[in-house]
């Protein structure tokens, strides 16, 4: 499964509402995800299999539209 950069989601287990930023360097199938909560902007990685997609679904590994690309800048 892939994300795509601006796919909204939400923990399997629940919480807010996050957007996908970046994949985390050098961690396979981990996503960047910032979200806000009580004005206060947080950051984290998380394994795409913990994230549910609240817009639109994730891409399977063969599909090529709009691909999340590595975020080196780490």
């Amino acid at each position: 499964m892939k994300a795509s950069i601006g796919q909204v989601v939400q923990l399997k287990t629940g919480g807010p509402d996050m957007v996908i930023h970046s994949v985390t360097f050098g961690m396979k199938n981990y996503y960047n995800c910032m979200w806000f909560e009580c004005s206060e902007l947080h950051m984290e990685s998380f394994p795409i299999y913990g994230l549910i997609p609240l817009e639109g679904e994730f891409l399977n590994d063969n599909d090529e539209e709009n691909p999340v690309e590595s975020d080196t800048h780490h």
